[in-house]
């Protein structure tokens, strides 16, 4: 199972209504966790995967907060932030099952998509390629806390990186 899914409608928390915010979380945490649990039973049979397109908005650091700040994506980073957390948790729970739960955190725009304005930096080859190479982590004891996450850099290729 692949989740990628994402909404950007808050822009500032400031004043965002309440039931935009949940919107941004509701698609984040709670549709991922109920397309997990629809898909259980087959990934349960087949030993199967899932895994996350998730954002490096959603770290903790300074600079990207202000960076989210001023992009006018701070319901993004908070949703990737708490997908990053259910990330974790269902990797743990779902581990004894035989399931694999991973992450691979894009930290550019990928050339191609919707944001790429022509200053796109990342092929979306490598995408593919750091998906099918965590995918193949399955069975592997790879957590996906933010000190060990997959990281995609432009200027460095397709590589785990520390933050």
């Amino acid at each position: 199972m692949h989740w990628n899914a994402y909404t950007a409608s808050v822009g500032d928390l400031t004043t965002a209504p309440p039931g935009e915010l949940r919107t941004v979380f509701d698609c984040a945490v709670t549709g991922f966790v109920a397309a997990v649990q629809t898909a259980l039973p087959d990934l349960k049979a087949q030993r199967g995967a899932v895994l996350v397109t998730g954002g490096l908005l959603g770290n903790s650091d300074p600079k990207l907060d202000e960076m989210a700040v001023s992009w006018h994506a701070m319901g993004l980073a908070i949703s990737k932030a708490a997908q990053r957390k259910t990330v974790a948790l269902l990797h743990h729970r779902l581990a004894a099952d035989g399931i694999y739960v991973g992450e691979v955190v894009v930290a550019a725009i990928v050339k191609g998509t919707a944001f790429d304005r022509g200053n796109a930096t990342l092929d979306p080859a490598v995408v593919a390629d750091r998906f099918w190479a965590l995918n193949e982590q399955v069975g592997d004891n790879y957590c996906c806390s933010p000190s060990r996450a997959s990281s995609m850099h432009p200027s460095r290729g397709s590589q785990r990186a520390g933050w």
